[in-house]
């Protein structure tokens, strides 16, 4: 699965996301982006964005869009860390067009 980190998602996270495609907003030039133009360019590119921004749910529509949108509780490092196997099992449960929080506990 090919998994974008938004822009304030740690880094660090990403070797916790083994057997897919990691890349960052940063990486491919795009963390100067809103959502909605990230969500445009991320399309087709990406299966899914990882995000900690909890106003993207409500500021953007995923319908007829292929990407799914995993929305974290946090940006803090040890707390992102902590919720490893939570986001990885996001991913494989990730359905087109939809948005997921991933708990904290």
């Amino acid at each position: 699965m090919r998994v974008l980190l938004d822009t304030w998602v740690p880094r660090p996270s990403r070797k916790h996301l083994a057997g897919h495609e990691v890349s960052t907003a940063q990486e491919m030039g795009w963390d100067s982006l809103e959502n909605g133009a990230l969500i445009r360019v991320a399309e087709g590119r990406f299966d899914v964005l990882i995000t900690s921004d909890q106003h993207m749910k409500h500021q953007q529509t995923l319908h007829g869009h292929a990407l799914t949108i995993r929305i974290l509780p946090t940006n803090h490092l040890p707390m992102v860390l902590r919720l490893a196997t939570k986001m990885k099992r996001a991913l494989d449960t990730a359905q087109p067009g939809t948005f997921v929080e991933i708990p904290l506990d």
